[in-house]
């Protein structure tokens, strides 16, 4: 892919539009334009930004004033999407970048996804520096790529950093914090708002414990309960303090039983299982294992434990924690054998989730060669439901599946209607 040639043309056609735009609008000024609703699907799709634009007398009909109040979120302007006047070229474009997205590995997609962002970024910039001195714009106009409300980072490479901190800073959910006076005031600017500064918070390591544990007590403890359980290990305090707040703090319970199984405090969650008020909180901890895998490794052994010997309540907790649909991270290289003595289980729950872990195409190429024929073993399933979701995850392997097409097309045929609907899903 010529990415020169992707970027001067994407430029060309954008800026057509807005001049166009700007045509058609003569007594408008505009301050702002942003790239908003893009969508992108890991290892799928990558479709490009709607572009929109938005005016101060937009803002004066709206607001009844002239001394308006700049908005920034493009879904809420007057014109959140104008349309391309070579439609057929943008269309063109966003094909060629997916057909260079998924020509490939998932590696391949994650560095077009990168580049593009990258193209993105330069547009942005290249579009303000071209209208700057335009008569129907203001002068301080801002062009940017609206991604989730919470990433700034975008944003920053977009719009110069005078026009960021004035129009933006105090939007970012996470501001530079001037140099404290000691770890304690740190912890404190932090503690306002953790969900932005769990990194800086893990940074700190053991000082942060005793604020994170006073922490608890307040409406977000939860937050504090989830970097205990990163921060806290081969510290007795801290396991004391989790233990006791699982029946003594029901505001943060569930997140002291996740920290404590993180924490490898599996025996002691046990011991509560029994609990009516605990247990909800622990068979969610023990659970955990199954479907967070950045600080887990892949284990079946304890769930299996009480799949065998556990209440039917419990029981049907667990299925339901780990049945189709909910959500799992991705498993890593690490994790291969034992979700391939999941697909041996006696328990459907456990080889309905070995079979769906297994659709993670990012494990690379030498991981398939171990999973795939694995996998396709299960089309053969006498369960109509593993046999669905080995369709499923072969699909998700792409290219790396066509040996076992015909395996998969014959279910095209499949006894079961669920099976052949999904088929079809997978060849259309």
């Amino acid at each position: 892919m010529d990415w020169k040639q992707f970027e001067r043309r994407l430029f060309d056609a954008w800026e057509l539009a807005f001049r166009q735009w700007l045509a058609d609008h003569p007594n408008q000024h505009v301050y702002a334009l942003a790239f908003h609703e893009g969508y992108r699907e890991i290892d799928e799709v990558i479709r490009l930004p709607w572009l929109a634009v938005n005016s101060l007398e937009a803002l004066q009909e709206l607001q009844g004033t002239e001394d308006v109040e700049l908005q920034w979120n493009p879904t809420d302007w007057r014109w959140p999407n104008i349309d391309a006047v070579d439609a057929t070229s943008v269309d063109d474009l966003e094909t060629e970048l997916n057909d260079e997205a998924n020509r490939g590995s998932q590696k391949q997609w994650l560095a077009t996804e990168k580049r593009f962002l990258s193209v993105m970024v330069r547009i942005s910039k290249a579009l303000r520096k071209e209208f700057a001195s335009n008569a129907q714009t203001t002068k301080e106009i801002v062009v940017y790529l609206s991604e989730e409300v919470s990433d700034f980072d975008t944003l920053k490479r977009c719009v110069p950093k005078r026009l960021f901190d004035k129009y933006f800073a105090d939007l970012d959910p996470k501001p530079a914090i001037a140099p404290p006076s000691s770890t304690t005031e740190l912890m404190q600017r932090y503690l306002e708002a953790p969900w932005n500064y769990k990194e800086e918070i893990l940074q700190l390591g053991d000082s942060a414990i005793d604020p994170l544990i006073a922490y608890l007590d307040e409406q977000h403890g939860h937050f504090a309960a989830g970097l205990l359980g990163q921060l806290g290990h081969g510290n007795p305090k801290v396991i004391t303090v989790l233990r006791s707040s699982i029946q003594e703090k029901p505001r943060v319970a569930g997140a002291c039983a996740n920290a404590l199984f993180d924490l490898g405090d599996k025996e002691f969650l046990i011991t509560l299982i029994d609990d009516p008020d605990a247990c909800p909180h622990i068979v969610r901890a023990i659970t955990r294992g199954l479907k967070q895998f950045e600080h887990h490794r892949l284990d079946y052994r304890l769930v299996e434990r009480f799949l065998n010997d556990g209440s039917e309540e419990v029981k049907v907790m667990i299925v339901d924690e780990i049945k189709p649909g909910s959500s799992f991270d991705d498993i890593q290289v690490a994790d291969i054998d034992e979700v391939l003595r999941g697909l041996t289980s006696e328990h459907l729950a456990i080889r309905q989730h070995a079979v769906m872990l297994m659709a993670c195409r990012g494990l690379g190429s030498k991981a398939g060669k171990r999973l795939l024929p694995e996998l396709a073993k299960q089309l053969q399933d006498d369960n109509a439901n593993i046999r669905r979701l080995a369709l499923l995850s072969l699909k998700g392997w792409k290219s790396a599946a066509k040996p076992y097409r015909d395996q998969m097309w014959a279910l095209k045929e499949d006894p079961d209607r669920k099976v052949r609907m999904t088929a079809t899903y997978v060849f259309e």
